[in-house]
């Protein structure tokens, strides 16, 4: 039976999923093995168009012809010509997403093109069209255009009994971060607060991180023209996503960097790192602290009874520590880098057992694999087919 698959096109990494026959959301690995995909394309010359981690590692030697970030375009009239060809915020990401559902197919052998894609939720209108725009143009049927911290809250919900109880959702994602608020009643999801800042994300801690390795080399090395190296730059970049990532879990991280005859190995600590992107965690506090005056004002809501941390930024342990001395509470990471899409996927299942039931009253095969997820159709049905 063909199944539609949920994506989570993200700002920094991208993700697809489906349900297997026991109604689990499975994530599809790409052709290099990986659960996540660089959300980067890299133009090698005239009709030849790559994507992910090759796209990401070329942008060290050609960073001229390479885009990143595309997702904080979505909806503007921004617009890059590679070999006479112009291509569009929406076009760049209909190139990210045939090449995961075409990776999707290869490895599932699931030839369906019917999609939910996911947005952050403070996505207006235009950014939501623009999304659908680049998904047709992908040559997929979005089924659904789906909030992130919905789709990660549902996933949640699947295997934890959350009824009856308010939930937030703390997404720092690569790029992008927001925080919602919402109840779940008779199974089904309500949203009550939205926030979030569409330029704030992981890459502006590895941004943080370039500059505090870039000043250590220069002055260690005295070679003051690397910083206008956009290799060097580049290769730098990589390096200090990495230690953001290994700081995670390490006290420390040593970088051996090399340029023009001139070495050096930066050793950055979790201390420093943490002190240095300390302002950045205090925009996310701020805007959690917004949200929560919002919901507190609108709806009479003082308490949270769960805190899912999702996106792969809050695997830095600064951010759930943050919230627990700042709120008190006690954020669950939640599948951070995987949630969203899986969410999404269970999104995808309820929209096919709506259009199943719209057609012929109802999918038995769809619907088997809804109650082996022990999901409430009818319900999963709801929540997918009001999202637009």
């Amino acid at each position: 039976m063909s199944r539609p698959f949920g994506i989570d096109l993200g700002t920094t990494y991208s993700a697809v999923a489906t349900l297997d026959d026991s109604g689990t959301p499975r994530v599809t690995r790409n052709e290099n093995g990986e659960e996540t995909t660089p959300s980067v394309v890299w133009f090698e010359g005239p009709g030849s168009v790559v994507v992910g981690s090759t796209a990401k590692e070329s942008a060290v030697v050609d960073p001229d012809s390479v885009i990143s970030l595309v997702k904080r375009q979505m909806g503007t009239t921004w617009s890059q010509t590679f070999f006479g060809d112009k291509y569009t915020a929406e076009s760049v990401s209909a190139l990210i997403l045939r090449n995961l559902v075409d990776g999707a197919v290869a490895t599932t052998g699931n030839d369906s093109r019917d999609v939910v894609i996911t947005v952050p939720a403070y996505f207006g209108q235009l950014e939501r069209e623009a999304t659908k725009a680049a998904g047709v143009i992908a040559g997929l049927n979005v089924l659904s255009i789906v909030p992130e911290p919905v789709a990660a809250a549902l996933h949640y919900g699947v295997s934890n009994d959350v009824d009856g109880r308010t939930i937030l959702v703390f997404d720092l994602g690569g790029g992008t971060f927001d925080v919602s608020v919402m109840t779940v009643a008779d199974g089904k999801f309500h949203v009550l607060v939205t926030d979030g800042d569409a330029s704030l994300g992981g890459t502006d801690w590895d941004n943080d991180l370039v500059q505090l390795i870039l000043e250590r080399y220069v002055s260690e090395t005295g070679d003051v023209d690397a910083a206008f190296d956009e290799q060097f730059i580049q290769e730098i970049t990589t390096k200090a996503e990495q230690t953001k990532k290994a700081l995670s879990t390490a006290e420390q991280k040593r970088l051996p960097l090399r340029r023009d005859g001139n070495s050096a190995t930066i050793v950055v600590t979790r201390t420093e790192f943490t002190d240095l992107t300390r302002p950045l965690l205090q925009d996310t506090i701020s805007v959690t602290r917004r949200a929560l005056s919002t919901l507190e004002e609108k709806h009479g809501i003082t308490t949270i009874d769960e805190v899912i941390l999702v996106g792969g930024s809050t695997r830095m342990p600064a951010v759930p520590e943050a919230l627990a001395s700042t709120f008190g509470w006690s954020p669950k990471v939640h599948d951070p880098d995987l949630a969203v899409a899986k969410g999404a996927a269970v999104f995808a299942l309820g929209r096919q057992v709506h259009a199943s039931a719209e057609r012929s009253g109802n999918s038995a095969a769809v619907t088997a694999i809804a109650q082996n997820a022990r999901l409430d159709v009818s319900a999963v049905a709801a929540i997918a087919n009001k999202e637009t």
